[in-house]
């Protein structure tokens, strides 16, 4: 059967208890030059109740996150994820860029 659709392989992402989480993007093209990223929002989705979000900083080609440890210690172990981009003008949606599974290490 064939697979329609953005078929992303799972990660870990690593959360370390009582400690800030910080991380960085820098968008490529094709030929590895960087360019700016396109109009819109970068951020991490967890599956939390309510949804938990954390937003990028996009400055050009740049795109950084700091989390302070307080709001780290929230995200619960095994907790579903997302890395999301939605372009500026989208309601809601979005465009999935990776997903996973929270591990964290104490």
């Amino acid at each position: 059967m064939a697979t329609i659709g953005l078929d992303l392989e799972p990660d870990q992402l690593i959360l370390q208890k009582g400690r800030d989480f910080r991380w960085e993007f820098e968008h490529v093209d094709e030929s590895g030059t960087l360019v700016n990223f396109p109009s819109g929002s970068l951020y991490f989705e967890f599956d939390t109740s309510p949804v938990t979000t954390w937003t990028f900083v996009i400055a050009g080609s740049g795109a950084s996150l700091k989390v302070e440890s307080a709001a780290v210690d929230l995200i619960p172990p095994r907790t579903k994820w997302q890395l999301v981009f939605k372009p500026t003008g989208e309601v809601s949606g979005g465009d999935p860029v990776a997903r996973g599974t929270v591990t964290i290490q104490e």
